[in-house]
């Protein structure tokens, strides 16, 4: 909960840098330069404008939902894994199939609640904290009501099918580099030998490593849940909005938000896995 709160004013810039310039055409330089740049300018401009508050919008549902999340994700990935043949248990394999089913399964918790978080952090942008209040915008827990109201169930699992992509591709990658480093620092020994600093690090590499390669479908999923936010529907389904994203803002429509991802994935990632590690030491020990 820590590091999910930790990250979150970068997940809020991450979000608003996905979804800018939607369906309007911008040249490559414009994108790159979002891309590159325009993190710690959006971090400064918000705070300056919205004040702490805005840069924390969205963070209850996350919150509320982290550990429920998490213990599917390292439940649902530790009964998969003792379930393998040996062959794959002594390699990264078995850790990047049972990744795999974890993200899967922790998808169907985290679609609404990712949900509500992208409208919550994207209600009113540039204005002050008292005009916010004023507007009476919803929370994130209020808004997924909303949605589930005027829309049932579905509503709720607005870009499901390319969240379920997402988390199946980034938890494969996010266990085998975290496993496959453990591995490496004590040459096929049991995870517990490894030092807590090492942890450390590695949890943040897989993150780091997770996201690069799940950021563009991550890109098309903030778009999707967003649409209608400012008006009406944009988009029919994930390939219209693929399609008119490229069609709009080129290729690098993929980077948008790229750098605050990165830099959001290793603050949250190092904390989480040193911390289920440890607590599964303490289980082990003294349960």
């Amino acid at each position: 909960m820590a590091g999910t709160a930790a990250g979150h004013p970068l997940d809020t810039i991450k979000v608003r840098l996905q979804t800018e310039h939607v369906g309007v055409a911008t040249s490559n330089a414009a994108t790159k330069n979002a891309t590159m740049f325009r993190t710690w300018t959006g971090l400064v401009t918000t705070f300056h404008t919205e004040g702490m508050s805005g840069l924390f919008k969205g963070l209850l549902s996350p919150l509320l939902g982290q550990a429920f999340i998490n213990a599917i994700i390292f439940g649902v990935k530790n009964n998969v894994y003792k379930r393998l043949d040996d062959d794959y248990k002594q390699s990264v394999r078995g850790h990047m199939i049972s990744g795999s089913a974890a993200g899967f399964a922790q998808s169907f918790a985290a679609c609404p609640i990712e949900l509500g978080k992208v409208r919550v952090q994207l209600q009113g942008q540039g204005l002050s904290k008292e005009k916010y209040k004023a507007s009476k915008s919803k929370g994130s827990i209020s808004s997924i009501y909303h949605i589930f109201k005027r829309e049932g169930i579905k509503g709720c699992y607005r870009g499901m099918s390319v969240t379920v992509f997402r988390d199946c591709t980034g938890f494969t990658i996010y266990f085998g580099v975290f496993e496959g480093l453990c591995m490496k620092r004590k040459q096929m020994k049991k995870i517990e030998d490894v030092e807590f600093s090492y942890l450390l690090l590695f949890g943040g590499l897989a993150g780091v490593s997770s996201w690069i390669a799940s950021h563009p479908i991550d890109v098309i999923k903030s778009r999707l849940q967003a649409d209608g936010v400012k008006g009406k529907d944009k988009y029919k389904g994930t390939i219209d909005c693929l399609r008119k994203s490229i069609k709009h803002e080129g290729g690098r429509v993929f980077l948008k938000g790229m750098f605050a991802n990165l830099s959001r994935a290793f603050v949250v990632n190092a904390v989480i896995f040193p911390c289920e590690e440890y607590f599964r030491r303490w289980h082990k020990k003294h349960l």
